[in-house]
């Protein structure tokens, strides 16, 4: 196998590494003899076994042949104690004489670590910076540009956005798009929400329709005019706002910034609550802000082909110009609902 075809069935076994490493990075390992796939492995849950580890336990190779393998990682093997103990040993245990790592951990706990610790070995690190993006472009956005990463996700109709007269709840997507937002919620974090959209929807902000845990909640008002004390999560959750500073609740807080068109002091806030991926569900001015300041790294853009629930409201077209400096690169689709992926052309750079 040449080097290009590791990469590519990486990227593939990554993309089912999925949501539940929630903030860690995702991780594939493949083990090659004699050209051959012998055994993969990936890194399914946070505080769980790693790629590495997976892939040599349920190895299909001989551990007598081990002596004559090739691992390949996706992402230099971790070197110290965390909630796993660290994958070089279990490397140097099984005596494989050669380990390639596609790109460095940008963590500094880890970074640059294994070649020190597997000496004696023929290990490489190839820092394909690229490939590290392309894998983990919110890991690689934590910790290069030391704050969270945003990902949109909106519904429009297929001819514009819903535009209301009244303040009624227009639900423009089907079961289908909800699952999809669901599993969206379990990839990350936190969701953040306007204040508007609490008042107006209630929503229970959870993974109710997938498996995952629920993200933190984060609710964007700048004034503080809601009483919050009616509202129940069955998560933490905190509203960002220029007022007040405090305990709303148990687990419901009010973080007081000091200007909140400062994207620097609203992304400062967010990582120091250690939340490191946020979903923001907005097709308004939340939405528009943090495009703006050009604060968002990937838009999922939800398409109804019809009003599910149509009420006494205007439906009015609007071309949105949301799109420049994002690429496609994904949509899904049933008879009545189309689900596009945008990403932002900065992860490719």
């Amino acid at each position: 196998m040449t080097l290009e075809d590791i990469r590519h069935r990486m990227l593939i076994l990554i993309e089912k590494s999925g949501k539940f490493t929630k903030s860690n990075p995702r991780v594939a390992a493949i083990l090659i003899h004699n050209e051959k796939i012998m055994s993969e492995g990936i890194h399914y849950q946070f505080g769980q076994a790693h790629a590495e580890v997976n892939c040599l336990n349920y190895s299909q190779l001989d551990e007598s042949l081990l002596v004559e393998a090739h691992l390949y990682i996706s992402l230099e093997p971790c070197s110290h104690f965390g909630k796993t103990p660290p994958c070089v040993d279990l490397i140097k245990s099984k005596k494989i004489p050669r380990v390639t790592a596609l790109s460095l951990d940008w963590d500094e706990i880890t970074k640059n670590k294994a070649s020190q610790e597997l000496q004696g070995i023929d290990y490489q690190c190839l820092n394909d910076v690229s490939f590290m993006w392309n894998a983990n472009f919110k890991f690689s956005i934590n910790h290069l540009k030391k704050r969270p990463s945003y990902t949109l996700k909106y519904a429009k109709y297929q001819f514009g956005n819903v535009y209301g007269n009244s303040e009624k709840r227009i639900i423009i997507t089907n079961a289908y798009s909800k699952r999809i937002t669901h599993e969206l919620r379990a990839r990350h974090d936190a969701i953040m929400i306007s204040h508007r959209t609490l008042r107006l929807d209630n929503p229970k902000l959870n993974t109710r329709k997938t498996f995952g845990d629920s993200p933190e909640i984060i609710i964007w008002d700048r004034y503080f005019s809601l009483d919050y004390t009616v509202y129940q999560f069955d998560q933490k959750a905190y509203v960002l706002n220029e007022v007040f500073q405090g305990d709303i609740k148990e687990n419901f807080k009010a973080i007081k910034l000091e200007n909140m068109t400062d994207i620097q002091e609203i992304n400062s806030a967010i990582y120091n609550l250690n939340i490191r991926s946020v979903l923001i569900e907005s097709a308004g001015g939340l939405a528009n802000f943090f495009l703006s300041k050009n604060n968002i790294d990937e838009i999922y853009q939800h398409i109804s082909l019809e009003v599910y629930q149509p009420v006494d409201t205007d439906l009015r077209s609007e071309d949105l110009t949301w799109f420049n400096g994002f690429k496609l690169v994904d949509t899904q689709h049933d008879a009545a609902q189309i689900v596009n992926k945008w990403v932002s052309y900065d992860i490719f750079d």
